[in-house]
């Protein structure tokens, strides 16, 4: 048997590879360009994932003498999450997307319970740890300093603003974890702080400029409490952060009205049952393009309004994918939770309220739930701050243990097999994108290929330009169409009016023309793809009228494009 030092030397090895398997290991391979351009950094992950349950739960196997069992309620609470948007997904007949994310947090909680098991949640106290924090922000900060040279941050992240929302975050895990009260900690957290906030303020990040200014708020008063009134104090900067945020992107803030308007229109057409996950984006823009069909809108509704993906807040999205039972069911398990935690960080109370706070403001104003590397981090950070409670043990009978042991090891082999077939498949796709030029016989390749790529926004868009191209225009359609259910884009909706159209299918195409038009009324794309329909039907009275439309049509951003299309208008209006 291995002493109890290397024992927990080799738990350790395997979480913190975990660690950095799922950060910056992540978003290195995203910056490496055929692997993001075919999702397979995603697959990579959750089989290297997979490989490391397999070794946590191997070290648990061999040398754990007593095999003790021990639980706590936030692993409980992820498994029943798990659980019930599973039955929420068979029930609403909707795997497709979500079978990833349902396999990706399963390993994820196998592996989390381990380590909880293990109790490795002590490696992120102490010293060493605090330091490995520092370094990791300094390096997501250096690596934003280079964006563009040879490392990428945005393939990993939707944007730069996300980015900097995900930097405010660690800076606030940093604040909280315990360290020394030493000058040198407190040099190192305020330069890392003011760096962070203005990479947040040169990126307009308003929710990372919120998060970290709520921060530092409750930091001065706890500090100089004696000397100043706190409900006073926090009343005073809340009103001047919430003003100040308005204002500093005004015209964004009254689209994020406009979304929550719609966005509760859902949740009264789908009160109980949801949209199902992953099927925000296409039912939010139906409900847009409804609301300018039935309203008209107003005029500056019409010039904020674009594509919608998600509603800028995780709680809201919640609850209208999954409807009022199941989220009703998740939030109160969730409150009990929380209850329970900031009832046992006594010693630690200010860093629980900095910590949850900053959550909050992340799920009112933010989407970090769906970016993997930020939701990873979020999970994480919950399990060792604001406090770390000691797991309970649970004593099983040693045929209970042997089916605690076996059935993750079968769900993790299985998983890892799955990972891999994928990877298989999406190197198949690779080597005949790179191989073979389109022609009207390249459908072939890619109908042999499709039924082993089991969900894959990439190539169901590549697949079905493939088919549009060699004429198989029904199939095309329909491949879009899975697409268009978790990804309502006006420009999907486009393409779909062009196979459409070259299937004679014209009341079609006008239709789904007029559905991408009242997503987005002020579009200029999709007027003039209207107006070239009109024209391509000898329609020439309609195609005028929309031109006039485009011409009068206010300009967000100047481009080429524009200039064409409106010179294209002005000519077809003096013919």
């Amino acid at each position: 048997m291995l002493s109890d030092k290397l024992k927990a030397n080799l738990y350790r090895i395997v979480f913190l590879l975990y660690l950095i398997n799922n950060t910056l290991f992540y978003i290195l391979t995203n910056s490496i360009e055929v692997l993001h351009a075919y999702q397979a950094a995603d697959v990579i992950k959750s089989a290297l994932n997979c490989l490391l349950g397999l070794m946590a739960l191997c070290v648990f196997v061999f040398f754990e003498k007593d095999r003790k069992v021990y639980h706590s309620s936030k692993i409980a609470f992820l498994f029943f999450t798990l659980l019930v948007i599973t039955l929420h997904c068979l029930l609403t007949l909707n795997l497709g997307k979500t079978l990833f994310f349902l396999l990706d947090l399963m390993i994820n909680l196998i592996l989390l319970s381990i380590f909880v098991s293990a109790r490795q949640f002590s490696v992120l106290k102490g010293n060493k740890f605090v330091c490995i924090l520092y370094a990791y922000i300094s390096v997501l900060i250096l690596i934003w300093l280079i964006e563009n040279t040879f490392i990428h941050i945005s393939p990993a992240f939707d944007n730069q603003v996300i980015f900097s929302n995900y930097l405010s975050f660690l800076v606030i895990v940093m604040l909280c974890v315990p360290k020394p009260d030493s000058l040198t900690y407190k040099v190192t957290d305020g330069l890392l702080f003011i760096s962070v906030f203005a990479i947040a303020a040169i990126n307009s990040a308003r929710t990372g400029i919120l998060v970290l200014c709520v921060a530092g708020i409750i930091i001065v008063i706890q500090h100089y409490a004696t000397y100043l009134n706190k409900k006073l104090v926090l009343a005073f900067f809340s009103a001047t952060l919430i003003c100040g945020l308005f204002f500093l992107k005004f015209s964004s803030s009254l689209g994020r009205y406009f979304i929550l308007k719609n966005s509760l229109a859902l949740v009264a057409k789908y009160p109980f049952g949801g949209v199902g996950l992953n099927h925000f984006s296409f039912h939010y823009n139906l409900q847009q393009a409804e609301y300018f069909e039935k309203n008209n809108g107003t005029e500056i509704e019409k010039y904020l309004a674009d594509n919608i993906y998600t509603p800028n807040n995780e709680i809201l999205q919640l609850l209208i994918e999954l409807g009022g039972i199941c989220f009703i069911l998740i939030f109160l398990f969730w409150l009990k939770v929380i209850y329970e935690d900031l009832k046992s960080a006594k010693k630690n109370r200010p860093s629980s309220y900095i910590w949850y706070t900053s959550v909050l403001i992340l799920f009112l104003i933010s989407y970090p739930l769906h970016n993997s590397i930020f939701a990873y981090t979020l999970l994480i950070s919950w399990f060792f701050l604001p406090t770390i409670t000691p797991p309970k043990q649970v004593y099983l009978s040693p045929k209970k243990i042997s089916f605690v042991l076996a059935l993750p090891l079968l769900i993790l082999i299985s998983c890892l097999s799955f990972y891999v077939i994928q990877f298989k498949h999406l190197n198949e796709w690779k080597n005949t994108e790179y191989n073979d030029d389109i022609s009207e016989f390249s459908y072939k390749k890619y109908d042999a290929i499709e039924p082993g790529i089991y969900y894959n926004d990439k190539f169901l868009f590549k697949y079905s330009q493939v088919l549009y191209s060699g004429g198989q225009f029904t199939k095309a359609e329909s491949t879009l169409n899975k697409l268009l259910k978790y990804r309502c884009s006006i420009f999907f909706l486009i393409y779909r009016s062009d196979i459409e159209f070259a299937a004679h299918h014209y009341q079609e195409a006008e239709k789904t023309l007029k559905l991408a038009i009242n997503i987005a009324p002020n579009k200029f794309i999709t007027r003039s793809k209207m107006m070239y329909y009109y024209l391509n039907t000898k329609d020439t009275l309609q195609a005028k009228k929309q031109a006039a439309l485009i011409l009068k049509l206010p300009v967000k951003v100047s481009s080429q494009i524009i200039t064409d299309i409106k010179g294209q208008c002005v000519s077809l209006l003096k013919n």
